[in-house]
């Protein structure tokens, strides 16, 4: 059950033509060059993850019990969680460079990793038990020798659309609800993290890079203070206090700010994060 047989048809013809049997998923790298499968099912074990050319022909083995993985962005590169466990909800991240370069292993016990846009460096969860229990955040720029620890106790990370930067979350109090977000270089991860904003609960980056979108969890009510403000931390601006979430980032240069709110005054408002234009309307 869940388990196929996984053909391909190019074309124009589109005759089917077999791959790969007993296979759970695949998918196809962004430039369309390399074919991924999970495949080799065996009752009680993950299969193993395959990558070939994209007609189908052959295929190389790149890691053992594999969960998740993912195409870098520039398909150069594939990064997987090898060996996972379901009761941990952890593998071993693994970067493979395609067709038949290195295999890296770069960390255990890690749930979760994300590529730069650019495909030039990859930052993953890592879950650390000496001295003490710790999650922490690591980022790889692809080449370095190994991966550098930028931030223990993390809660939530991502890169920044101009891949230049990966900001997260980190000394997390009331439960998540509101921590400090810090910023670090993604090719100089070794460079000091810089502190960006105090006590928000969530962000989201405008498409250009220029704009940050940060909210700060009430303590009085299940609502969000709004605010926008420059990536390096500058430029403070709160433009609602009291609204819902999602709040949403408009346009590519995040021009504008889409939010809802209630009490009284329910509906879906839009407000410019221009400094000095804050009204909503």
């Amino acid at each position: 059950r869940d388990v196929y047989d996984l053909h391909l048809s190019s074309f124009p013809d589109l005759s089917p033509k077999p791959v790969a049997a007993g296979t759970t998923e695949f998918s196809f790298s962004d430039d369309g060059r390399w074919l991924a499968r999970l495949e080799g099912f065996e009752p009680g074990v993950k299969p193993d993850l395959v990558v070939g050319p994209s007609d189908g022909s052959g295929g190389r083995k790149l890691g053992p019990e594999v969960e998740q993985y993912a195409f870098s962005p520039d398909s150069k590169h594939m990064g997987m969680l090898a060996k996972y466990s379901d009761a941990a909800r952890a593998g071993t991240l693994t970067i493979a460079a395609l067709p038949d370069g290195e295999i890296k292993p770069l960390g255990a016990r890690v749930p979760n990793f994300a590529w730069s846009g650019d495909g030039r460096s990859v930052a993953f969860i890592q879950r650390f038990l000496d001295p003490i229990y710790s999650v922490d955040l690591m980022v790889h720029p692809l080449g370095a020798e190994a991966p550098v620890k930028v931030g223990k106790g993390v809660f939530g990370y991502g890169f920044t659309p101009d891949h230049q930067d990966v900001l997260f979350r980190t000394a997390c109090i009331r439960e998540g609800r509101a921590c400090n977000l810090m910023r670090v270089p993604a090719l100089r991860p070794d460079t000091a993290p810089r502190l960006i904003a105090e006590g928000i609960y969530g962000y989201k980056v405008s498409e250009d890079s220029q704009r940050l979108l940060v909210t700060f969890a009430r303590t009085e009510s299940d609502t969000y203070d709004v605010a926008i403000r420059k990536p390096d931390g500058t430029g403070h601006r709160t433009l609602h206090t009291g609204a819902k979430l999602p709040v949403f980032l408009a346009g590519k240069d995040g021009g504008r700010v889409v939010f809802a709110v209630g009490q009284g005054r329910e509906g879906v408002y839009t407000a410019t994060t221009e400094p000095g234009q804050a009204q909503a309307k």
